[in-house]
C-alpha cells in the first residue's frame, strides 16, 4: 500500500549510504595532510572531510584512517573515478577496480564524480555513475550541480531559461544520490545582494529534492573573493538558516582553507588563513556547526512541506497562505513547515534579516502546544493556545514542534509527494539486464532501486530503502502474504495472469510493503505494470 504523505522517506541518507548524522562539510581542504589537522577539523564540528588535493589514492586512504580515528567519514576524490580515460577499452573495469579499493573502508562517506558539469558531459557522468553504483550502490555518489544563474560567457553550454529542466536532465540521465548546488549572493555592497536569485533557486531545488526523493545539499559562502563580501558571522549563520527552512539535508562550507593557484580571485581568509592558522570564521563555525549537529537528527527525519516568506517577496517566495495553521508577523521571516515520519509536524522560524534581530510571532489557527527543538538537545516547551513568540538575532533560526489540541482543521502540506519507489531483486545478469531497462524506462516517474545479487539480504535493502514496493525478477509468479492484497494486485498489475504460490516468501515476511515474484519477462511489460499499480 502506498504511504500516506506523512509517512515519509525517513533519513534520506542513511537509506543511501548508512549515515546517521547530518552531513557537514567543506570545500578546499587544509593544504597540509596529518592528523593534527584532521583533528582540528573534526573539532570545528565537521564530519564529512572532503580533499580534492591531496588525491592520490595513498594520501585518500591516510585520510580514511584519520577520518576514522576522529569519528568523521570521508568523500573520497580520486581522478580515475571522476576523470576515466574513455579511450581505453577497459575504462569501466579500471573504475571498477578504484571504487574497490575503498567501499568496505568503514569512514567511507561517497564518491565525487563531478564539479557544475554542462550538459553536454552529462552522459560521461551518467556512465561514471553506473559503473561507481554496480560496484558500491551502498555510497554517494556526488555531482555538484550549476545552480540557477550562471554567468553569461558559460551560456552558451548552458542555458538556464528552464533551471528545472536542467536538473531534470541531470537527474533522470546521471540518478545522482544526491541534489548539491552553490549559489553566492553576498555582494561587497550589500544593497546589491542576489536574494532574488537566491531564494529562486531555494525554491526550485526544494521541490526538486521532493520529486526525485534525494536530499539535497546547500553550499555557503564563508570567504571573500571576486565580487563577493567578506563575511560576517550573521551572514554564514544566515545562509545555513535559510538552506534549513526549505529542507536542506546537508551543509558544506566554502572554503575550509585559503584557495591557491587561481589567478582570477584575490581570496580573503577563510576557516583557517593562509598560513593554517584559525580565524574568527572557525570559531563561528564550529558554534553553528555544533547547532546543526544537535538539530541533526530531528532534521534528517522531516520532509518539507511548505515554504512561505513574511516581508518583500523575492524571487520564487510565496507569503504564507490564509488557510494555513500559522500567522507570522514581526519583521522579514522565513517560514519552513516539515512533517516527521510520523506525521508530526515541524516549522523553521528564520530571520530574514542579515544585520537586525526581530521578533516573529505566532499567532494559530487552533489550539496547539509548541515545544522548540533546542539547540543544545532536547525541547523546551511552551504552551500556545493561540500564540508563540521568539526573539531571533541576525539570520538565526529557531525549530519547533507543533502539536495540535485535537484534529488538525488549517492547512499544512502543500508539496505534493515524493515520486514512489520501487526495489528490483534482480539475482542473475539476464534479470539485472531487465531491472536497468524497466530503470531507464522509468526515470522522472518512479525512483527504482536495483537490488544486484551482490546484496547478501535483498529483502532487508529493500526496507532500508524504504520501498512502496518490492519486486524479485523469478521464476514463479507469487505474492507475499504479509500485505497479501495489496502484494497480489502488484503482481497481477505486472502480469494479470499471475498464480497464487505464497511459498517462496517464507523466509522474508519481514518486508513491509507489496511484495511480488514475477517473471523477468520484458522491460516494457515490467515497467507498464509498475505505472499501472501506482495509477501513473
Amino acid at each position: 500500500m502506498r504511504k500516506p504523505l506523512f509517512v515519509l522517506i525517513f533519513l534520506c541518507f542513511a537509506a543511501l549510504c548508512g549515515a546517521d548524522t547530518f552531513p557537514i562539510s567543506f570545500w578546499e581542504a587544509p593544504h597540509t595532510l596529518d592528523e593534527a589537522t584532521v583533528k582540528d577539523v573534526a573539532e570545528c564540528g565537521f564530519n564529512v572531510y572532503f580533499d580534492y588535493i591531496h588525491k592520490t589514492p595513498e594520501e585518500q586512504k591516510i585520510l580514511l584512517d584519520l577520518c576514522r580515528k576522529y569519528g568523521m567519514k570521508s568523500h573520497v576524490y580520486d581522478e580515475r573515478i571522476s576523470r576515466p580515460d574513455f579511450s581505453d577499452s577497459r575504462w569501466e573495469s579500471k573504475v571498477a577496480e578504484a571504487v574497490a579499493e575503498y567501499k568496505d573502508h568503514p569512514a567511507l562517506w561517497g564518491y565525487h564524480i563531478a564539479d557544475e558539469p554542462f550538459p553536454s558531459v552529462f552522459h560521461e557522468k551518467a556512465d561514471i555513475l553506473r559503473v561507481v553504483k554496480k560496484t558500491d550502490p551502498s555510497k554517494i555518489a556526488f555531482i555538484n550541480m550549476h545552480c540557477y544563474t550562471v554567468p553569461p560567457f558559460f551560456r552558451p553550454q548552458c542555458d538556464y531559461g528552464d533551471h528545472i529542466r536542467y536538473i531534470d536532465e541531470i537527474m533522470n540521465l546521471c540518478r545522482s544520490d544526491l541534489l548539491s548546488y552553490d549559489q553566492y549572493v553576498l555582494m561587497k555592497d550589500r544593497a546589491n545582494d542576489y536574494l532574488d536569485n537566491y531564494f529562486r533557486n531555494l525554491s526550485i531545488i526544494g521541490p526538486a529534492a521532493l520529486k526525485y526523493d534525494v536530499p539535497f545539499n546547500s553550499i555557503i559562502l564563508d570567504i571573500e573573493h571576486f565580487i563577493f563580501r567578506d563575511p560576517t558571522d550573521d551572514d554564514i549563520r544566515w545562509q545555513v538558516y535559510t538552506s534549513l527552512a526549505y529542507g536542506a539535508k546537508g551543509i558544506l562550507y566554502f572554503t575550509y582553507a585559503v584557495p591557491t593557484g587561481d589567478p582570477n580571485y584575490v581570496w580573503g581568509d577563510a576557516l583557517t588563513d593562509r598560513e593554517g592558522n584559525k580565524t574568527r570564521r572557525y570559531y563561528a563555525a564550529r558554534k553553528l556547526n555544533g547547532e546543526i549537529a544537535a538539530l541533526g537528527d530531528t532534521l534528517l527525519d522531516l520532509t518539507s512541506v511548505g515554504v512561505f516568506h513574511t516581508g518583500r517577496l523575492y524571487g520564487g517566495c510565496q507569503p504564507v497562505p490564509e488557510e494555513n495553521l500559522i500567522k507570522l508577523t514581526g519583521g522579514e521571516f522565513v517560514l519552513g513547515q516539515f512533517r516527521a515520519s510520523d506525521g508530526s509536524l515541524y516549522a523553521m522560524v528564520t530571520n530574514r534579516s542579515m544585520t537586525e534581530k526581530q521578533t516573529a510571532l505566532l499567532r494559530f489557527a487552533q489550539r496547539v502546544k509548541v515545544s522548540e527543538v533546542e539547540p543544545h538537545g532536547g525541547f523546551g516547551v511552551q504552551y500556545a493556545p493561540d500564540r508563540w513568540q521568539k526573539t531571533l538575532l541576525p539570520g538565526d533560526g529557531v525549530l519547533i514542534k507543533i502539536e495540535p489540541a485535537g484534529i488538525l482543521r488549517a492547512k499544512w502540506d502543500y508539496f505534493a509527494r515524493p515520486m514512489p519507489r520501487v526495489s528490483i531483486s534482480a539475482p542473475d545478469e539476464s534479470s539485472a539486464r531487465t531491472a536497468e531497462n524497466v530503470k531507464d524506462e522509468l526515470a522522472g516517474k518512479v525512483n527504482v532501486f536495483v537490488i544486484g545479487s551482490d546484496s547478501k539480504d535483498p529483502a532487508h535493502t529493500a526496507r532500508r530503502l524504504r520501498s512502496d514496493a518490492y519486486v524479485i525478477l523469478g521464476s514463479r509468479s507469487c505474492f507475499m502474504p504479509f500485505n497479501r492484497d495489496m502484494s497480489e494486485k502488484l503482481a497481477k498489475s505486472i502480469d494479470p495472469a499471475a498464480d497464487e504460490n505464497i511459498s517462496a516468501f517464507g523466509d522474508i515476511t519481514h518486508i513491509f510493503c507489496p511484495a511480488a515474484v514475477v517473471d523477468a519477462g520484458n522491460s516494457p511489460k515490467l515497467a507498464e505494470g509498475i505505472l499501472r499499480y501506482f495509477g501513473l
